[in-house]
């Protein structure tokens, strides 16, 4: 039962990324990382969003109008939250 609630969490934010058409796409990203900290046990938690970061993180590198952004700044530092040695 818990499997088929991650798998519907996980389509459930694929599926809001690939369809957002606002002016702000980073917006359905950090909607996504704030529902997998909320729904997520730690173990489970540990193991995706390090990669839903990444994936973030890479998707606006080259977005200029994420550059001075806030936003996108915490992306990064959770990221390196979980790297060995930054």
């Amino acid at each position: 039962m818990a499997n088929t609630l991650h798998t519907d969490l996980f389509s459930s934010l694929i599926s809001d990324i690939k369809t957002y058409t606002g002016k702000d796409p980073l917006l359905p990203w950090l909607r996504g990382i704030r529902k997998m900290v909320e729904s997520l046990p730690p173990p489970l938690l540990k193991e995706k969003l390090p990669r839903f970061l990444q994936k973030c993180a890479q998707t606006f590198e080259t977005d200029r109008r994420y550059t001075n952004d806030m936003r996108y700044l915490r992306v990064w530092l959770q990221l390196m939250d979980f790297v060995d040695d930054p």
